[in-house]
């Protein structure tokens, strides 16, 4: 249980002391151990963890850092120690350590939060799913909850303050769907599920909005970021609540250490992603650069949509691998979308028939400057992800008998593979120009039906760019981007269309002539690297300008 809110004991002792020798830095850490909140104030502790953000930021050039914490603080909730040293403070939301010497008088009748231990009571099918949690610590033992608004608003003021204070810059929250499971005699589940959440978000949008990025639109809605990712949350009465937050874990985790967890995760994260694209972004969860499967991985995140991290340890990176998913900058050419499997593998076993791959499609929008439009490309993947389905008897992953081989499956790519090519303001008829990440190959494809097919070994994959094809005097033309990336189009910004540009006249005309003099395109693009694009005629020139600005 959560019995004070100070820093992990790790960083307590976290001092700025390059002088220090390690010896001393040790025995500062040591010296923190064990020792209680009046031992060590919150401003001492609080220290180390700012310290800590300090070099992370100034030092490593880390330009984030979030913390974890549960919904409900820890894994067991809010024990009644920690209760007894949470005031309200009567004006506003700033709450009060009882041990501070600058604290008011306390109103005995009111002033600690008041936690219950309740022990919870799992569905049917949540034990079927995973019968372990019977005989957890929360299952066995009960959890702390507070079933009141003011004492969630004390409670989160008091976790979120220090953090935002120490140059925390956002939280992910964890458990959020145990919550609910504990409702009984507090209102029930959806209930205390609603008062968590609802606080939570208030929290969250009060200490950790990006300012850089907050905007009032102008239809009045605000659109300021938060840095806060939501896991442990598919329940219902967690995820219809949402109204601020974002981001959510699609899938359970990633397990370096369960080589035949990597295809199921791709797996349960695409299909799951179905559903949570329409209320947040799913999350697709970190990998490991070196891993065994970090290709696998890599691929999945690149059509995912999604933010990409690694819990690499350091030192221990593919960077080859890494600038393919991510700029210098540390920005990513992230999808516009969610990926999502495709239609003709929606209703297919693709772990476990044998004969299915799971193809899974994207969108890279851009600007198109002289149409004043929006436009764009399409992405489409396909892996070997055979082998490994989650048996509802068995509880858990049946992987296929080792002692066979899990046989090459053949995969179709077709412009018509991406929804937005079928209908809408980029329905688009053809021709396509398709290239392979992999195979890095381009082909011309005439119609939404024209097909590229490939053979694909267990768990290799591959990535196709399918843009559009402008056909104007005569030229056929199409940008596909950084050839290098594992997404390339989703470096391009803007582009315009093919401009006729007379004699004398560098800017272009933009009006049509049946013999231009020249035929000019521009394109704007942020990253760096080899830039791809189709052309039926070989140009003449090519000209780059390079700006301060992320596009060039």
């Amino acid at each position: 249980q959560l019995n004070g809110f100070l820093p992990n004991v790790k960083f307590r002792g976290f001092e700025v002391q390059k002088s220090s020798n390690d010896a001393e830095k040790q025995s500062t850490n040591e010296s923190a151990i064990g020792r209680t909140t009046e031992d060590i104030g919150d401003v001492e502790s609080n220290n180390g963890l700012r310290n800590l953000v300090s070099t992370l930021k100034n030092d490593l050039g880390v330009k984030r850092v979030l913390c974890w914490h549960a919904l409900h603080g820890y894994w067991r909730g809010v024990s009644p120690f920690l209760a007894n040293t949470i005031t309200h403070q009567p004006v506003g939301n700033v709450m009060l350590d009882r041990n501070t010497s600058s604290t008011p008088p306390i109103n005995t009748e009111r002033s600690a939060v008041s936690p219950s231990d309740s022990i919870p009571e799992h569905s049917e099918h949540l034990l079927r799913v995973e019968p372990i949690i019977s005989w957890d610590s929360v299952s066995l033992f009960g959890v702390g909850l507070l079933s009141s608004r003011a004492d969630l608003r004390t409670f989160y003021q008091r976790l979120h303050s220090p953090l935002k204070d120490a140059g925390v810059d956002g939280v992910k929250i964890d458990v959020q769907s145990g919550v609910a499971a504990v409702g009984g005699g507090s209102g029930g589940g959806p209930h205390l599920a609603d008062l968590y959440t609802e606080t939570m978000e208030n929290s969250v949008k009060q200490h950790f909005a990006s300012i850089s990025t907050a905007v009032i639109n102008q239809n009045n809605v605000d659109n300021e970021a938060i840095n806060c990712i939501n896991c442990m949350s598919h329940s219902t009465e967690n995820i219809y609540r949402y109204k601020h937050t974002s981001i959510i874990r699609a899938s359970d985790d990633f397990y370096p250490s369960r080589p035949y967890s990597h295809t199921v995760h791709l797996i349960n994260v695409a299909y799951n992603s179905l559903f949570l694209r329409e209320v947040c972004l799913p999350d697709w969860d970190m990998f490991q650069s070196l891993h065994p499967s970090a290709s696998l991985h890599a691929a999945a995140r690149a059509i995912g949509g999604c933010p990409v991290y690694v819990s690499d340890k350091p030192g221990n990176h593919d960077p080859e691998l890494l600038k393919k998913l991510v700029f210098k900058d540390g920005s990513v050419p992230r999808a516009s979308q969610s990926g999502v499997p495709t239609r003709d593998c929606l209703f297919s076993n693709v772990g476990e028939d044998g004969v299915t791959a799971l193809k899974v499609f994207n969108w890279n929008s851009y600007k198109n400057r002289d149409l004043g439009k929006v436009v764009g490309s399409g992405v489409i993947a396909a892996f070997n992800v055979q082998g490994v389905m989650w048996d509802f008897e068995r509880r858990k992953n049946h992987v296929q008998d080792p002692s066979k081989p899990i046989l090459p499956v053949d995969a179709t790519i077709r412009p018509r593979d991406v929804e937005s090519f079928n209908n809408g303001e980029n329905a688009a008829k053809g021709p396509f120009i398709a290239y392979g990440c992999q195979s890095r190959t381009f082909r011309v494809l005439d119609t939404l039906d024209s097909e590229i097919s490939l053979k694909l070994g267990h768990r290799e994959w591959d990535i196709f760019t399918i843009a559009p094809i402008n056909q104007k005097y005569g030229l056929s033309f199409a940008p596909i981007g950084l050839g290098d990336m594992l997404n390339p189009s989703g470096a391009i910004v803007a582009t315009n269309s093919l401009i006729s540009a007379h004699d004398g006249d560098e800017k272009g005309s933009g009006q049509d002539s049946d013999l231009p003099t020249r035929i000019k395109v521009e394109i704007w693009s942020r990253g760096s690297g080899r830039f791809l694009a189709y052309s039926s005629n070989c140009p003449s020139k090519v000209i780059v300008h390079t700006e301060s600005e992320p596009e060039t």
